[in-house]
């Protein structure tokens, strides 16, 4: 049996704020960073990574990557909302992405054995049925072992309690709980 860790993080813009100039969070960016590091997954899919040439923040978390994950994919054709995935072993990418959905297909190898891992990022502005049409039609493609990512499912009448939510957390994860906001 192949006991792989596996981590999915949306970075929310990156890092950055939500325009133009996108200007980075250094402190969020450092948290960020500190839970990727201290993770130690041996897969991880990011979404919202939005890392482009034009991006300031580029330059810091590339290296950082480079030396925690041996194959890393980001799709060159991305804007901000695009997911890329980071692994300790080998793999081939392929983007197999729909104009509502974003998806990166990870096949990791370790040994002879394979891990198939779809890193989604499904539209934010669109209806919880068409997310569903969306996934169903890559499903029709391609059978995943493990699906990572942000789905944006809802409501808009949702309401969110930060207190609520980390007690909740905190319940959920009973002695292993921290949190820090």
């Amino acid at each position: 049996m192949m006991k792989l860790k596996l981590l999915s993080y949306n970075m929310l813009n990156g890092f950055c704020g939500d325009n133009p100039p996108f200007v980075v969070d250094t402190k969020r960016m450092r948290a960020g960073m500190k839970i990727l590091h201290q993770a130690k997954a041996d897969v991880v899919g990011l979404q919202e990574a939005f890392i482009y040439p034009f991006a300031e923040h580029t330059t810091a978390y590339t290296p950082f990557f480079t030396k925690l994950y041996l194959s890393q994919y980001i799709p060159p054709t991305y804007f901000r909302w695009g997911p890329v995935t980071l692994s300790r072993y080998s793999c081939t990418f392929r983007d197999v992405s729909t104009e509502q959905c974003k998806c990166l297909e990870t096949v990791v190898r370790v040994g002879k054995k394979k891990l198939v891992v779809w890193n989604v990022h499904l539209h934010h502005a669109i209806a919880d049925e068409l997310r569903a049409v969306s996934v169903q039609a890559l499903l029709l493609a391609s059978k995943p072992d493990v699906i990572l990512g942000d789905f944006n499912g809802g409501s808009l009448e949702d309401r969110y309690d930060l207190k609520q939510l980390l007690t909740g957390f905190s319940r959920f994860m009973k002695q292993g709980a921290r949190t820090k906001v």
